[in-house]
C-alpha cells in the first residue's frame, strides 16, 4: 500500500509541476523590432528568425523557461560576401543547419538582473551556456537584454583570417504578453 501511495504523491507532484510551467506567462517577440547581434575581431551583424517559447515570470522564475531558435539564413553582416563566407559548407553550414537553438534548464535571480543556464547548439554541437540577462516590463509588454561571449572554436566554427575566437552576443528582446 505504501509503494502505491509514493508513486500516487510523485505523480500529482509532477502534474502539478507540469501545471505551473504551462500557466507561467508566455511572452512573444516583437517581430521587427528584435535584435540578436553578433560581433567579433573582422565582422559583426545580426541574425533573425527569432521563434519559440519564451514563459518568463519575475515573480515565479523557478517555472519560467526559455526554448528558442534562430534562422541562421537570417545572417547579415551588411557585406554580401561576408555573408556569404558566413554560411557556406565550411563555416556555419547553412544548407545542413538551419538554425542555432537554446533551451533553458535554470533560471536564477542574479544581482538586479537574471542569470539563464541551458543548451545552446549550434552545428549539432551542443555547450552549456550561463547567458546573462535584464528583463523589464511595463504592463503587458516586456524588454530582455543581455550580453554574452562563445568561442568559435566551441563549436567547430574555425576558419583562417578571422582573428579572434571570442565571438560577442547581443540580445535585445522586447516582448508581448500573449
Amino acid at each position: 500500500m505504501k509503494k502505491y501511495s509514493f508513486i500516487y504523491i510523485a505523480f500529482i507532484a509532477f502534474a502539478l509541476c507540469a501545471f505551473a510551467v504551462f500557466i507561467s506567462i508566455q511572452w512573444q517577440p516583437k517581430e521587427g523590432e528584435y535584435a540578436v547581434s553578433f560581433s567579433s575581431d573582422k565582422a559583426s551583424g545580426v541574425i533573425n528568425g527569432l521563434k519559440g517559447k519564451i514563459n518568463f515570470d519575475k515573480d515565479d522564475i523557478e517555472h519560467s523557461g526559455f526554448d528558442v531558435t534562430v534562422d541562421v539564413n537570417t545572417l547579415n553582416t551588411g557585406n554580401w560576401l561576408k555573408n556569404k563566407h558566413a554560411k557556406a559548407d565550411d563555416f556555419l553550414d547553412v544548407e545542413h543547419y538551419h538554425t542555432i537553438h537554446f533551451v533553458s534548464s535554470k533560471i536564477i535571480k542574479a544581482g538586479n538582473g537574471y542569470s539563464v543556464s541551458g543548451s545552446l547548439t549550434i552545428k549539432n554541437v551542443t555547450r552549456q551556456m550561463n547567458i546573462p540577462f535584464v528583463f523589464s516590463q511595463t504592463g503587458n509588454e516586456g524588454k530582455f537584454t543581455g550580453y554574452f561571449k562563445i568561442n568559435r572554436s566551441d563549436y567547430n566554427l574555425v576558419k583562417d583570417g578571422l582573428g579572434s575566437d571570442s565571438v560577442k552576443i547581443g540580445l535585445s528582446i522586447p516582448v508581448a504578453k500573449i
